[in-house]
């Protein structure tokens, strides 16, 4: 069977190769997962002005082997000239929805280059302990990575209700066209695929509002104020919330959304979304104002409210953390007013 439109890569597109030296070329082409493959047969063509020539052919088994898995706690690296860096996992979390779920990997990449660079752009596929494979969308910053710098990349994938035990990411180099992707272009292939260990946590909600983790940033409620006028049906609340980088780190916006919760002392519940670089500042301090409107508010003379903060992503959410205020109650005479 003849693969159509094989592609080739080499580490050096089109350059001259020295009497005695060495290079590397990688032939990817698709194979229906049909066809049961005994050996593959190699013709390798030489460009002479503007025909082409055989240049080398040869035979070889079409063994099939299993993906090198990474010890846990190693990186996977990148060892492409002009790309070499290492990418290791920082932590993996599940984000529960009510018919799926969303796996999601934050990996740190770590530049090894001498110079500034374009990172290599990740392709990766998440694999369940029962042997599924959900191919996952990469989130990945297209600004040039300082020497030694670091920058986050994100892998995710929406995947079934209820799966459980220990999964594996497999990574890659992404290409296109027989080249090493560039940000914006359509992946045709992978490269050095490798697979690391992860397994998923579901984190747990803080008691309190201070240095939650919503990464690459730490949140932090620094003041949260409600006041009630007696016989007003309105409570108006201020929340300050301060934003802080958690480490020096170059990110993509991954569409993440910072989701306010409020609860009153009637067991009613108020939600308001924030926008980050609209309703809150990334990294920054912003207070942000608005009122709880209910007719049984007039009857009330004092109470709390309580004020949760969730991350959403894609429609799904992780409750942060919560804490609880006490509302500021003024009467409408004033005692200390002389008549």
């Amino acid at each position: 069977m003849l693969l159509a439109s094989p592609e080739v890569m080499a580490e050096d597109q089109g350059a001259l190769i020295a009497p005695g030296a060495t290079t590397e070329v990688y032939v990817m082409a698709r194979i229906p997962y049909t066809k049961p493959i005994r050996s593959l047969r190699f013709e390798l063509l030489a460009q002479e002005e503007k025909a082409a020539a055989s240049f080398l052919t040869f035979t070889t088994s079409g063994t099939m082997h299993s993906i090198q898995t990474v010890e846990n706690g190693q990186p996977y690296s990148v060892q492409t000239v002009g790309k070499r860096a290492d990418a290791l996992e920082r932590r993996t979390i599940m984000y529960e929805g009510i018919d799926s779920d969303i796996i999601y990997s934050e990996l740190t990449l770590a530049s090894h280059e001498q110079r500034r660079v374009q990172a290599a752009l990740l392709k990766g596929y998440f694999q369940s302990a029962d042997g599924q494979i959900y191919e996952a969308d990469t989130i990945q910053p297209e600004v040039l990575l300082q020497p030694g710098a670091k920058q986050s990349v994100v892998f995710w994938a929406r995947v079934p209700k209820g799966i459980t035990g220990e999964w594996g990411l497999a990574l890659g180099t992404a290409l296109s066209g027989g080249k090493l992707a560039e940000p914006g272009q359509e992946v045709s292939g992978v490269l050095g695929v490798k697979k690391l260990r992860v397994n998923p946590v579901r984190p747990s909600a803080s008691s309190s509002l201070a240095q939650l983790e919503w990464y690459p940033y730490s949140i932090s409620v620094t003041k949260a104020s409600g006041s009630l006028q007696e016989g007003s049906p309105s409570i108006l609340l201020n929340i300050t919330i301060d934003v802080k980088w958690m480490e020096s780190i170059t990110a993509a916006d991954a569409g993440h959304k910072l989701v306010m919760v409020v609860k009153d002392s009637l067991g009613q519940a108020h939600e308001r979304t924030l926008v980050p670089g609209t309703d809150i500042q990334v990294p920054g301090t912003r207070t942000v104002s608005f009122e709880l409107t209910d007719e049984q508010y007039k009857k009330l003379r004092g109470g709390w409210f309580n004020l949760t903060l969730l991350d959403e992503f894609q429609g799904e959410r992780i409750t942060l953390g919560s804490q609880s205020y006490n509302l500021t109650f003024r009467s409408i005479q004033d005692p200390n007013v002389e008549w």
